[in-house]
């Protein structure tokens, strides 16, 4: 689900956990009333509850919304993200210009990077 309070409004992340698919949404039907306006907000959950920030999934969405995950899922999802996303980095030397074809007359090459410079007077 998406709260709509966040800065990654379009961003869906678990929400709440059940035993089964079943009581998730049994919860939802529970926590929702008819939709309201509060200021700039279009709700549909019941005010001071638990979903009220929350916008509803919509009816077509449930199936791929609503998962099962366990613990070893959850890491092997994380895991392969964080591959791909690494995967993606271009690499000095293979995917960009490494040092060996930078020109010799370019200022700085081949200069070490100082730790801590000194700060200015």
């Amino acid at each position: 689900m998406n709260d709509m309070r966040s800065a990654h409004v379009e961003e869906k992340s678990p929400a709440f956990k059940a035993e089964t698919r079943q009581q998730l949404i049994d919860f939802m039907a529970r926590e929702r009333v008819e939709s309201y306006r509060d200021g700039k907000w279009g709700k549909v959950f019941r005010v001071g509850g638990p979903l009220e920030w929350f916008n509803e999934p919509y009816e077509w969405q449930l199936e791929r919304d609503l998962i099962e995950v366990d613990r070893d899922t959850v890491i092997r999802n994380f895991t392969a993200r964080l591959d791909a996303d690494l995967d993606a980095i271009p690499r000095i030397g293979i995917d960009v210009a490494g040092e060996e074809r930078l020109p010799a007359a370019l200022p700085g090459a081949g200069d070490e990077i100082e730790e801590n410079p000194a700060e200015p007077g």
